[in-house]
């Protein structure tokens, strides 16, 4: 299941930080097929209730919980369009980016 930036479904923010190289390398190539890449461990995907729930499983089944952790946060639009962003421009559906 790959989600579109400008798929239906609600802006959420995935964050994580993963202690292991081999793990981080499977979460990073996981996310990059689901949404846009934006730092380093951070990642935006809009999704559907039922598609966060599978990315969450997803990549439960890739961690290791006592030494990983990893974020869904759900964004709305009235964040998203307050987001500000410093350094280069990237894709960021329904919101206005500003770079300082």
């Amino acid at each position: 299941m790959t989600f579109a930036l400008s798929a239906p479904g609600r802006l959420h923010a995935v964050a994580y930080d993963i202690r292991d190289r081999r793990r981080w390398r499977r979460v990073f190539k996981l996310m990059k097929q689901k949404g846009a890449h934006r730092q380093l461990s951070v990642f935006l995907v809009r999704a559907t209730p039922a598609q966060v729930t599978t990315l969450a499983r997803e990549l439960e089944n890739l961690i290791d919980p006592e030494q990983d952790s990893v974020v869904i946060l759900p964004v709305d639009e009235l964040a998203a369009s307050r987001f500000i962003e410093l350094g280069p421009k990237g894709e960021m559906p329904g919101a206005r980016v500003l770079i300082v």
